[in-house]
């Protein structure tokens, strides 16, 4: 038996990078090979990093978008006040001569004392009115002893 045992020759294989350079060169490339080829998790962080990336687009330009809107808004309720303001201009320029009839028939009426040429006056005066309404698109709806209709009147 001791014969079997000196006849077997013991190998060692030494893996130290420094005793054997052809292991190295082999340790070497499969770091290298490891370093080159992105990980699962470094594959997953790109994406996210990615995916962060176009959320804050999409936010910068939402908010941009919100900011457009909201000077739209502003310069359309800037229009319409405009508008409106010119309306009622226009719509007291048309009055006030009506207006100034009114005062002109109370003044004649007590100069003169004359009842009959005072209601002409205001039954002139009032047919001036309904012609400004009408132009402004309201007519009068004779109503009197009917039964009220909401689709077509309106209490006032």
């Amino acid at each position: 038996m001791s014969d079997d045992i000196l006849d077997e020759t013991l190998k060692v294989f030494d893996k130290r990078h420094w005793v054997n350079p052809e292991e190295r060169a082999k340790d070497d490339e499969k770091e290298a090979d490891l370093k080159r080829l992105p990980t699962y998790v470094a594959r997953l962080e790109d994406a996210a990093a990615k995916s962060e990336a176009k959320l804050k687009e999409y936010i910068a330009a939402y908010k941009e978008k919100m900011a457009e809107n909201d000077q739209w808004r502003e310069r359309l309720q800037k229009d319409v006040d405009r508008r409106v303001e010119a309306g009622t201009a226009e719509f007291f320029r048309k009055i006030t001569p009506q207006l100034d009839n009114l005062g002109l028939a109370v003044e004649s009426a007590k100069k003169t004392g004359d009842v009959e040429s005072l209601i002409q006056g205001i039954l002139m005066i009032k047919s001036g009115f309904a012609r400004i309404l009408a132009e402004a698109g309201l007519k009068e709806i004779d109503c009197l002893g009917k039964k009220f209709n909401p689709a077509q009147m309106e209490a006032l």
